[in-house]
């Protein structure tokens, strides 16, 4: 009985190049499975990627931590509490001046604009709640 693995690397050395039908594939890009020889295998951080996904993955706009981190929580704010989407709204402004100042990447704007929108709706809901608990405290007065 063949090893599994041994299995997987015999269809891979008999794979034929997508592109090349007359090349055997040498490695898969890692994106999308496709088949790829030496000539068409691109890296990029060390791994095969195909053309097509290589133009994808260098498209693909720079995010700040600073961004991704105000959105997660402005969605946390809507879920757990309100409280979390107070401080994406703070997080997210601050970002989108770093952001016009050029110190933090334009590809994180778009994440931005969404916390602070969360931020503001977890606050005017926060604000809600504290107005009728107010009311209802001074109505049991």
């Amino acid at each position: 009985m063949r090893h599994p693995s041994v299995a997987v690397m015999s269809t891979v050395e008999a794979a034929r190049c997508a592109a090349h039908p007359e090349a055997s594939a040498t490695t898969t890009c890692l994106r999308c499975g496709t088949f790829l020889c030496a000539a068409c295998a691109q890296s990029a951080e060390g791994h095969a990627l195909c053309g097509a996904c290589l133009d994808r993955y260098a498209f693909a706009p720079d995010v700040s931590a600073t961004a991704r981190i105000a959105l997660g929580l402005g969605l946390a704010g809507l879920v757990l509490g309100l409280a979390p989407g107070v401080v994406a709204w703070v997080l997210a402004e601050r970002e989108l001046q770093r952001i016009e100042r050029g110190e933090s990447p334009s590809g994180g704007r778009p994440l931005a604009m969404a916390a602070r929108m969360l931020g503001w709706l977890c606050t005017a809901l926060l604000v809600g709640a504290a107005g009728l608990t107010g009311l209802r405290l001074l109505s049991e007065e």
